[in-house]
């Protein structure tokens, strides 16, 4: 018997293998897609590189064993300046205790030893007068006082101003108040010479020409009843301390005690701010040099104009600068 062979069932045959094999691939796949699936990664914020968010960092320069940051120099503590106007002087560390903005009281005790005291015989003029002739001062005060007083009396018409103590304290007197910055030469205590005897100076009547007048010769009231605790001192009417004209101005213009005035003007640096002003028609620029601890400091000053530098006994070194106005100065 002949057997027909039927192509028709072999074709669906075959179609249903086909897709049978498809279906079961399909499914494998996708078993392995759900079953491997990797995470999503985002960046956050605008997808920026990370190194972008790290500050930027500067190698320390090695010198020897020692590692330093860069930019420091143990020889000064100057900062940037203008090299074609200023040179420098190497100043010691101790003379961050000498001169007449210095700072003296219980927490800076004075390091000085009064070489520069000087008496008042041959420099003294007829317009005020002294306690007695052994009272000295450091010389700086010798002609401010001159000319203060000689102002004084010729606004007035006065000349029984005293000089009652200068560098020594005086115990058991009118004015036995411990002031540690007398050992330095640079105050003075007023008093008045009156027929009944000898009274305290309080700047009051014409006297107070005196508190309205002294910062252009100087002098500053050392201890007013309003900076008592700056100071730490009670009011002191009588007692008068030098510090330079520039300085006295500024302070008073200011309203600063000593002690703010040394905080205020470290403000001021030689690197275009200098603090500024000017007195009796000369222009002063002043400003200040942090000190090398231990060691020496260079400190810049003018290659041209007149300069003084002083420490403050705290730990650096205020520069004034003296040009008369329309000088380079200005």
């Amino acid at each position: 018997m002949n057997r027909h062979f039927d192509f028709g069932r072999l074709a669906v045959a075959l179609a249903l293998i086909i897709l049978l094999i498809f279906g079961v691939d399909f499914i494998r796949r996708s078993l392995l897609q759900l079953f491997h699936k990797q995470p999503d990664i985002q960046l956050e914020g605008n997808n920026s590189s990370f190194l972008d968010t790290v500050d930027s960092v500067t190698d320390p320069v090695q010198t020897g064993d020692a590692t330093e940051p860069a930019g420091t120099d143990d020889s000064s503590s100057a900062g940037s300046y203008d090299t074609e106007r200023y040179t420098t002087v190497s100043k010691p560390y101790t003379e961050v205790g000498a001169g007449p903005l210095i700072l003296v009281n219980q927490e800076h005790p004075y390091t000085g030893s009064g070489s520069d005291l000087s008496s008042f015989s041959g420099t003294k003029n007829d317009s005020f007068r002294l306690k007695n002739f052994g009272l000295m001062v450091n010389s700086d005060l010798l002609t401010p006082l001159n000319d203060m007083f000689a102002a004084f009396s010729q606004a007035t018409g006065l000349k029984n101003v005293m000089l009652y103590s200068t560098h020594e304290n005086y115990a058991g007197g009118m004015y036995d108040t411990d002031i540690p910055e007398r050992k330095t030469g640079y105050c003075v205590d007023m008093s008045l010479l009156k027929d009944d005897g000898i009274g305290r100076f309080t700047g009051t009547d014409k006297y107070s020409w005196i508190v309205s007048n002294c910062a252009q010769y100087g002098f500053v009231q050392r201890y007013p009843a309003d900076k008592k605790s700056k100071t730490g001192v009670e009011e002191n009417t009588w007692h008068y301390r030098f510090v330079g004209a520039p300085h006295a101005a500024l302070m008073k213009q200011n309203n600063l005690c000593l002690e703010e005035y040394l905080e205020w003007i470290r403000d001021y640096t030689p690197s275009g701010n200098p603090a500024a002003i000017t007195v009796n028609g000369t222009y002063y620029e002043v400003y200040y040099v942090p000190a090398v601890q231990g060691n020496t400091t260079e400190v810049p000053v003018p290659k041209s104009d007149s300069y003084t530098v002083s420490g403050d006994n705290i730990g650096g070194f205020v520069v004034t600068v003296q040009a008369t106005i329309g000088g380079s100065g200005n």
